[in-house]
């Protein structure tokens, strides 16, 4: 066990270093405790424990470096928390955005499916057409639907890529099998040696 000195042992503890931290010196504080007293206590002893056991400026150097610390902490806490925040508000941004994209591109492909159904209602059929008048030119209007049946292809072609399907099948659910644009002018040849006679 530590044996306890005359400044601990001392009935005037807490008032002696109540003196010494309030700054002022030892000499002083051995002057007052005779004077007022009678008790004698060096100022030797009392620089020594002062040192020792009141170092007020090693006190405060511990205080400032805890606070800085603490500043450090809050600002750290401060930093991190804005750089969440940002982070939070770029995903959120990014899901509105998003939801946009898919919005727009869901309207998109509804918008092909209305065309697709359109064209697979179209049907073409070479072998009865009818010559009603000589205004009437209906290879025209088999060339319309053969650019419609066309486009309806393309939008089907269009649809699967936008969500990113990789087998495509493409059944427009004609009567009849096109054979090609040299068989339309085929026949278109024929109509007008006909309206010619």
């Amino acid at each position: 066990m530590v044996r306890k000195g005359k400044i601990e042992t001392s009935p005037h503890f807490n008032e002696i270093v109540d003196l010494l931290v309030a700054g002022y010196t030892p000499r002083y504080v051995s002057d007052y405790l005779l004077n007022e007293y009678n008790e004698k206590i060096s100022y030797v002893t009392l620089n020594k424990y002062r040192k020792n056991n009141l170092n007020v400026k090693a006190a405060v150097r511990q205080k400032i470096i805890e606070e800085e610390r603490k500043k450090k902490k809050e600002t750290a806490h401060k930093t991190a928390e804005k750089a969440i925040e940002k982070e939070a508000k770029k995903e959120i941004q990014a899901k509105e955005s998003l939801e946009i994209a898919t919005d727009y591109r869901f309207q998109d492909i509804k918008k092909l499916d209305t065309l697709i159904n359109e064209s697979e209602k179209i049907r073409i059929d070479l072998d009865n057409i009818k010559i009603d008048s000589e205004k009437y030119d209906p290879y025209k209007e088999i060339n319309l639907k053969i650019k419609m049946k066309k486009l309806g292809l393309d939008a089907i072609k269009l649809k699967y890529e936008m969500i990113d399907e990789d087998e495509l099948e493409v059944n427009i659910h004609d009567d009849r099998p096109m054979n090609s644009w040299d068989s339309i002018e085929k026949s278109r040849q024929e109509y007008l040696k006909t309206k010619k006679q």
